[in-house]
């Protein structure tokens, strides 16, 4: 198959154990241009959140980010959207406060978080990981009157909450997914975010094809999480990574390598050729 796009998620797929982009991969995608193949990073971050070697990569135009919501071009400054209206968004915030949790808003490309829970304690209390806690410290923007805020901005990309009880975010999680309103995924064991039902990475991924005249089984997608499930069953050939998880590799037609073994150069030596 001559496959023309390549839909690649970075945490835990294009980013290694250190959360760094191999020189081996950045060559590989540098090779993958040369030759008309499409990268297009495919996250669940915001775009201000891709790190800057990979925004800047000469050869990178197209970027998927927070979870497919959006599909956004850097040379023209395009935005394909699949937002949640200010009423559904909404929906969310009420809902999730109703619990122990903390939540980002992801609006216009950036990440919001309160001030008043930006610390370290109130990180640990939920459960977050090491790598997130950094993550979030490094690439989030704490506000003041953080509710106002998240009440009034639109429209909002996606919510991302964090739990401190597993059985209440399993209860939030049914609520969310019986409402068939939101895209119901997670990046992390002790998160939900929420998006349209209109949106997705897959969703995204075909919008995008169609945009630039590819045909569906033209496309390949690789990723490693619960919010890949919708890329790897929607793309032309789906790929999970080793690392992933099991009900992922279940859905996809291939499992790869691992997130410290170079996806790129994987996808380009053993699939593109």
């Amino acid at each position: 198959m001559n496959y023309k796009i390549i839909a690649c998620d970075l945490d835990g797929t294009l980013l290694n154990s250190k959360m760094e982009v191999t020189k081996e991969n950045l060559q590989a995608i540098k090779e993958l241009g040369e030759r008309g193949v499409i990268f297009v990073p495919c996250t669940g971050r915001t775009y201000a959140e891709v790190p800057e070697e990979i925004r800047e990569l000469p050869g990178v135009r197209y970027f998927i980010h927070s979870g497919g919501a959006v599909v956004y071009d850097k040379k023209t400054g395009e935005r394909i959207e699949m937002c949640m209206t200010r009423e559904k968004c909404d929906i969310v915030l009420n809902k999730v406060a109703e619990y122990h949790t903390f939540t980002v808003v992801r609006y216009d490309g950036k990440s919001y978080v309160n001030k008043e829970t930006h610390n370290e304690e109130c990180y640990v209390e939920h459960r977050l990981s090491e790598n997130c806690r950094r993550f979030l410290f490094t690439t989030n923007n704490a506000i003041d009157n953080f509710k106002e805020f998240s009440y009034s901005v639109s429209p909002v990309e996606a919510t991302c909450t964090y739990f401190k009880y597993q059985e209440e975010q399993d209860e939030c999680r049914e609520f969310f997914e019986k409402t068939g309103l939101f895209q119901v995924v997670s990046s992390e064991p002790y998160n939900i975010e929420c998006l349209d039902s209109t949106s997705g990475k897959g969703v995204a991924l075909l919008k995008l094809a169609e945009k630039l005249g590819i045909d569906r089984s033209e496309t390949i997608a690789v990723g490693d999480s619960k919010n890949d499930e919708n890329s790897i069953t929607l793309a032309g050939l789906g790929l999970a990574m080793k690392n992933a998880s099991d009900e992922l590799k279940k859905l996809a037609d291939k499992v790869v390598c691992s997130n410290d073994e170079h996806v790129v150069k994987y996808i380009l030596e053993n699939i593109i050729k």
